[in-house]
């Protein structure tokens, strides 16, 4: 690994690398932190998510996608007025490029959606973003990504992308977006809590039996069998079933076509990935690694240094 680059004409720098005794050395990063985080928790053994402190339970079913988004971003649940201001912002960013709207046009109609939601935004961050992540740009993001998905969606269907409707809030344009149709209240409710609850399993897993009673008959019977065979398979584990298991028969009674399904998660995942940039900008701190562990084949045994030179060694 190399510290600096060394000027033209330079001499090689020294090896300083030391002998150290032999011992079993695992590659990768496993068992390290690599950063700290106070936005969310997963308590494994206790079955519990938790947002800035707050138990999923108890947000579920009271607060909106908005509402959640200013709980990571800002650390604390919005009042009225902070909530009616951030709506107000992401409303305020609900435009696309043309350029991107004409990248949209132009992808084959088989495009994977999700290919095509990343694209579109790489193309929107490098014609908007400058500097040093921002609040603004998390805002900005967060509320073009069911706007290029949408446009997306309806264009490989021979549509034209329809414009966002200011009283509609974030599931609800979603929705509207891609069908044309306002949502009823229940297609509302359904999406925005899953944008707010993405990863949780058992909060999902009552309202898919809510929402599709049928297919939610159907995926139970198929874990009642699945699981007790792969717990045979790893003894003394207690699994679950994995989010998506869930989730897809809730996407489904929403409306939305099954390709829809992962970048729709996207959608709301975004805040939270926005939020981990915006505290680890916040907390910056340069990571380099700085020593490393070289196995010598010819002495059979390790030196731990690293070498500060781009230079071949001379002799």
């Amino acid at each position: 690994m190399s510290t600096s680059m060394p000027e033209t004409g330079s001499n090689p720098q020294k090896d300083t690398t030391t002998a150290v005794a032999t011992k079993p050395v695992r590659g990768g990063l496993e068992g390290m932190a690599v950063g700290t985080t106070t936005l969310s928790k997963v308590e494994d053994k206790a079955g519990q998510l938790i947002y800035r402190g707050h138990n999923i339970h108890d947000l579920v079913g009271t607060t909106t996608f908005e509402e959640i988004a200013h709980l990571l971003w800002f650390g604390h649940l919005p009042s009225p007025t902070e909530l009616s201001h951030l709506k107000t912002q992401l409303v305020a960013e609900r435009t696309m490029p043309a350029p991107v709207v004409q990248l949209l046009r132009d992808l084959p109609s088989t495009t994977e959606p999700m290919d095509a939601l990343r694209t579109a935004v790489s193309l929107w961050g490098a014609i908007t973003i400058r500097g040093k992540p921002t609040l603004e740009q998390a805002i900005g993001v967060t509320a073009r990504f069911p706007l290029f998905l949408a446009a997306f969606h309806r264009l490989r269907h021979g549509l034209e992308p329809l414009e966002s409707r200011s009283e509609l809030g974030h599931a609800a344009n979603y929705l509207y977006l891609l069908t044309g149709q306002v949502p009823n209240d229940e297609q509302v409710k359904l999406l925005d809590a899953y944008l707010v609850l993405l990863a949780e399993h058992e909060v999902l897993r009552e309202m898919a039996r809510t929402a599709n009673p049928q297919g939610f008959a159907l995926a139970s019977s198929v874990e009642e069998v699945a699981l007790p065979l792969l717990e045979q398979q790893k003894p003394g584990r207690h699994l679950h079933t994995n989010v998506a298991f869930y989730s897809a028969i809730l996407l489904a009674a929403v409306g939305l076509p099954a390709d829809l399904f992962t970048p729709t998660f996207a959608v709301g995942r975004v805040v939270g990935w926005t939020g981990h940039i915006l505290e680890q900008v916040g907390n910056n701190r340069v990571l380099q690694i700085t020593r490393v562990t070289q196995f010598d084949p010819v002495q059979r045994h390790l030196r731990a240094g690293w070498h500060e030179s781009l230079e071949p060694s001379q002799g």
